[in-house]
This record gives structure tokens, sequence and C-alpha cells, in this order.
């Protein structure tokens, strides 16, 4: 019998159910391995974009790792439609690796097993591929131009509202099949409590204000930004003050004047690396000449800022923004650029700043590597605590890092660690949110059955209550379908299991000492290390956190001068499960 894995991909951009999807594509693999073994494990990619190469793929990248390891727990993998795994050429590579380690790769097109040796297979694989490609382009173009169409009709085409609007209900949708489904359409209405600050700011610029004037005049007055005023869509966003950026948007979004407007920006294929395209590409939104924006034929939404205000905006935005350029025969230096390169900067991406959240970047200061974060000067009111230039040498966080990481991962520290891995996975090990949900749903369902049968015995007509008794047991059947594909409850870690882990890392301290850069930065990355940092004048904090098999070590110091080295504190030590694991 042969043991197989499940490669599966769902796209959520069509509104796909992930559960059902990974159903019936798990029941297209079953049938055709029936004959010569089962599936063990399931491999299930969802919202990610079939573009992207496998390694860059969570699931498809695990897969690859996997594969190396002899002891995967499975022989073959299947894959229930080639057009949703790969695209282009990428099942070239994917192809040969699998050979090289002697595993299969079974697709349902080709009735089993490919075979490398094959043209005819290689052939079906590369006609996939190109289809494939094709059907995403074709997507994505009849998207672009259904979107072009509803916002030249004046539709509301969804999204996070202008500052100054909110969404309001249009009454049932015009598709008969979507409106019985209790679907509704959706405008944009003016919203009472922030219409007035956007005509303000409009006056006030008109008044000679300028950005930073208005943005420091409305923090002062108290008056919510529409980040603070929208924390549900802004939580990323500090929301502590206004911005001059947030202000000049306002005064030149056309939206204000009551009439759609999309296509501002579309949406770019770039290459992740031009000198390795097999890297795959990364998508960008980019801004839009504005010939190629699409304007509604017609006023569809109430406006706020009338055409004469708006033209008179505009042009003195471009008057000003004229008057700040440079002027002719004058040179302007540019500061040039330098991307940090991995083997560079060890710590690249993984000291943060506990002030604003932003990652610190990397930068070399008379041979000296440093990592900084600039206080943004676009905020009438800066963060709290936030220096205007918050740096520190790569030198002195790295003896510190080092240290803990020496510490937490020694051979004669390794019961003690463990020991304290298992308390606190067993204090932390909760079920996920999704899951709980499902189970509280089903009961609920269960209740409103129950409900609907008292009211059949009680007289009332089934045709007027057989519509929810269909809704409610399609809304159950839905909630079992998650417990049913539910992974199995993670099991606690034990004591032997987290030695056995450690044990591994013993040689870590030697390793520490003698490891090149380019090594560095990737273990760093392996163990899963984040640094927060905090200076507060004088005082300065250094908050260490290693993710390693689901196990997060996190210590807290607050060394000031040079970073003396510290005992660890017991009181310091926080453990924590987190997910499945990296």
């Amino acid at each position: 019998m042969i043991r197989f894995a499940l490669s599966a991909r769902t796209s959520t951009d069509d509104l796909q159910d992930p559960a059902d999807s990974l159903r019936w594509q798990t029941d297209v693999a079953a049938r055709l391995v029936a004959p010569h073994g089962e599936i063990v494990t399931t491999y299930h990619d969802i919202d990610k974009s079939r573009s992207l190469p496998w390694d860059r793929r969570p699931e498809a990248s695990r897969i690859l790792r996997d594969l190396k390891d002899k002891n995967r727990g499975w022989d073959a993998l299947v894959i229930a439609e080639p057009q949703r795994a790969f695209s282009g050429t990428q099942f070239e590579g994917i192809l040969f690796q699998f050979a090289h380690y002697g595993v299969g790769l079974w697709v349902p097109e080709l009735g089993g097993a490919v075979d490398i040796n094959n043209d005819g297979h290689y052939m079906a694989l590369s006609n996939y591929g190109t289809m494939s490609r094709a059907e995403r382009n074709r997507t994505r173009l009849r998207v672009a131009n259904a979107v072009r169409a509803h916002a030249q009709a004046g539709r509301w085409l969804g999204g996070r509202p202008p500052y100054g609007y909110l969404i309001a209900d249009r009454g049932p949708h015009s598709n008969p099949s979507k409106a019985a489904s209790g679907a509704r359409l959706h405008q944009l209405a003016p919203d009472p409590g922030t219409a007035p600050v956007v005509d303000r700011i409009y006056a006030m610029y008109l008044a000679g204000a300028g950005y930073k004037q208005i943005a420091t005049v409305l923090t002062n007055e108290g008056v919510p930004c529409p980040s603070a005023h929208d924390r549900a869509r802004n939580s990323h966003r500090p929301g502590h003050a206004w911005a001059m950026s947030v202000v000049r948007t306002i005064l030149t979004n056309p939206r204000y004047l009551g009439y759609h407007v999309s296509g501002r920006t579309k949406k770019a294929d770039l290459l992740l690396d031009p000198d390795v395209p097999a890297l795959g590409h990364v998508i960008r939104q980019q801004w839009q000449p504005r010939a190629e924006w699409v304007t509604a034929s017609v006023q569809t939404y109430d406006a706020i800022v009338d055409e004469s205000t708006w033209h008179r905006v505009q042009a003195l935005v471009a008057a000003n923004t004229r008057s700040n350029a440079v002027t002719p025969g004058r040179r302007k230096t540019h500061v040039g650029v330098r991307h940090a390169e991995p083997s560079r900067y060890p710590l690249a991406g993984l000291v943060v700043c506990d002030c604003c959240g932003k990652k610190l970047q990397g930068n070399m200061v008379r041979g000296n590597a440093l990592y900084r974060c600039f206080r943004s000067n676009d905020y009438a009111v800066p963060l709290n605590d936030h220096p205007p230039s918050l740096s520190v040498r790569e030198d002195r966080l790295l003896p510190h890092v080092d240290g803990w990481l020496s510490e937490i991962y020694a051979p004669e520290r390794i019961a003690a660690t463990a020991r304290e891995v298992v308390v606190a996975d067993a204090s932390r090990n909760s079920e996920d949110p999704a899951i709980t949900r499902a189970r509280a749903t089903v009961v609920e369902c269960d209740r409103k059955l129950a409900k609907h049968l008292d009211g059949l015995e009680a007289g009332i007509p089934a045709d007027v209550i057989a519509s929810r008794i269909a809704a409610t047991q399609r809304e159950k059947a839905a909630a079992e379908t998650v417990l049913a594909l539910a992974p199995p409850a993670p099991q606690a870690l034990t004591f032997d299991e987290v030695v056995e882990t450690l044990t591994m890392l013993r040689n870590l301290p030697e390793l520490l000492e003698v490891i090149e850069q380019a090594d560095r930065a990737a273990l760093y990355q392996a163990l899963g290390l984040t640094v927060q940092y905090r200076r507060v004048g004088a005082s300065e904090q250094v908050k260490l956190t290693s993710t390693l098999v689901g196990v997060a070590l996190e210590r807290v110091g607050e060394p000031t001068g040079n970073f003396a080295p510290r005992h660890p504190n017991p009181r310091g030590v926080e453990l924590e499960r987190v997910g499945g694991g990296t």
C-alpha cells in the first residue's frame, strides 16, 4: 500500500468555500489512488495565487521541505487538479525535484503517476500550466472590464468609504438570484459626524492654511483623524494625530464631488528579483495616469464639496506643488538608497521599534552597521516617547542576542528550559476560534430546528416554515464541515519531546562564536528571533523572543549603557505556544 499526501489549493478571490473546495479535491484524489493506497496527510494552501512558485506558498513550501525528509510519512504526492497547482512552467522544477528524491507525483489527468521520461506526460503538464496562466489572465481581464462598466454606471464597488462618507443600504440587489439570497445594494452617503470636517478642510485650505497648519488645528481641537474615527478598518495605524499626507489626500480626492471614480490604482506583477525570474512575481498597487481613471457618467450620491470649490482647490494644490519643485538651473541632490543584503545585516527584518511597531532599517555608517527608525514628520503630533531618530549599533545588539540564545539552548539549561516549555504549553494550548464558533453554531442550529419543529406541531403551515428549516440545515451542515475538516487538537507537549528538540541545539553556543554573517542571518530566521527595541531618554529596553517548534521563548531585559550581560531572570522568561509552530 502506498501512502499518499494530497496537495490542494483554494483561491478565495471568487468566494470559494475552502471547506467545500478541499472536500471535492480530496474526493477526486482519493478515487484516483484508491486501488493503490490511501491519503494519509493533506497540504492545503488557501488564498495563495497559482502564479507564486511553490517555495513561496506556505503549504507547498512545506511539501518541498518534507520531500527531503526520509521520515516524512508518505511515499507519493497526489494533485487533484494540476491547473490549480502549477502555472506556466512551474511544473518543470517540481517534477525533477520529486524524481531526484524518488517520490512519485500523481495527477488524475494522466490516470496515475507522472513519468518524467514520457514526452506525452511532459507535454500534458506543459499544456495544463499554459491553460492555468491563460485562465488567470482571462479572469483578471474579465473582472477589470466588469469593474469599469460598474464604475461608469455609478455602482458602489465596495472597499473602505472615503473619510466623510459612510456605506448606506440601497435596497435589494438588482440580480434576482442574489436578492433572493439576501444580498443588498450599497451606496455612499455623507457621514453627519465627519462630512462637516471635510468641508472645513477645504475652506481652511482656500483661506490660506497649509497641510501642516490644518493637521495641527484639527489635532489640537481633538477632532479624530480618519484612522482614529474608523479603528476597525485602520487598526494598523496609530491614529494619534492628523497627518499632512491625509489632509492632502482629502483635498485631492475626486469622490467628494458625488461621482464614483475607479481605476486610480492598478495591480501590477513585478519580479521579486529581476536577476532570478524563477522566484516569481509580487503584486503591487501602482498609481495610474489620470487618463486611465474611470469616472461615473452621472452623480450617484450626495456631494460634500461643490464643483466650484473643488476646481479652485485643485488649482491651488497644483500651484503650490509647482512652487515647491526644483527651480530650473538648480541641481537637486538625490541620496542613493542601498538595499540591505541578508548577509550584510544578520538582524535585517528582526529588530522592531517598540514605539511605532516598524522594523528598523539597516545602515552602514563609517564602517559600522546600525539599525535605524526615523520618526515620521508627517503627523501634527509625534508619537509618544519616539525620538526623532532611533538607532542602535549592531555590535551592541549581537552580544546580547547571542548571550541570551546561548543561555536558553546551553546543554546544562536544556532540562530547565524544557520544563518551562511544558508548563507554558499546558496553560496556553487553546482551541482555534473558528472551531469554537463552529461548535456554537451547531448547538444554535439544533435549537432553531427544534423550535421550527415545535411550530409545525403547533399548526404553522409547512410552506411558511420550510425555507427557514432549509436555511438552518445549510448553516448547520457548513459548521459540521468545518468541524469535520478541522485538524486534530494539538497534543500537549511532553518533557521528553521538548528535550529531544532542544538537544539538537546543544552546539549552538559554540556555533555562534564562529558562524559567518550569512549563516548567522539564516540561523536567526530559523530560530524565529525577534528583537523589540525601545529607548526613552538615556534608558534602553530590549525584548528578545525566539519561536521554535511552536514554542516561544521570551526574555525582557532593561540593560543600559553597553548592554551588560545578565543572568536569566525566572520572572522575565515567558513561554507560550504559538499556533502550529514552524
